[in-house]
């Protein structure tokens, strides 16, 4: 997966989440390179349209405690994929429905008391999740 910036970007279906929220400009401001990517790259897949410098831009090596990177891998590595396994279209799904909407949504309401709704919009999403489907909804 790691030639996957190089690969030429395929049209893909755009992926509709009504739980993604687009991130005010002074908040992108100030997320690291990996969070910025993982911001654009989710509304990408929102849009079905990459764009080129996003296309060329590479994400920062793999590490176990960088979850956020693997996903931006899932996502990028779709966008290059013609006909993606259904395995993948989960893992996509996953990461786009699930993982980066609680990931910015605790970033954006960090403070201890926002942890109870934080967890709470988790298990909403969780009961929203389709897990049988290995389609693009």
């Amino acid at each position: 997966m790691e030639k996957y910036p190089t690969l030429p970007v395929k049209i893909f279906e755009p992926i509709k989440n009504a739980n993604f929220q687009k991130l005010p400009d002074d908040f992108v401001d100030d997320l690291s390179q990996d969070q910025y990517y993982g911001h654009r790259i989710c509304l990408t897949v929102m849009s079905g349209y990459l764009d080129p410098d996003l296309q060329k831009l590479q994400i920062g090596p793999i590490v176990h405690s960088r979850w956020l990177t693997l996903a931006c891998r899932i996502l990028r590595f779709c966008t290059s994929t013609k006909q993606p396994s259904k395995t993948l279209v989960q893992l996509t799904n996953f990461c786009f429905k699930m993982y980066f909407p609680t990931w910015f949504n605790i970033k954006k309401e960090n403070k201890i008391t926002d942890g109870t709704n934080n967890f709470f919009k988790l298990i909403e999403r969780v009961r929203q999740f389709p897990t049988d489907k290995g389609t693009f909804q």
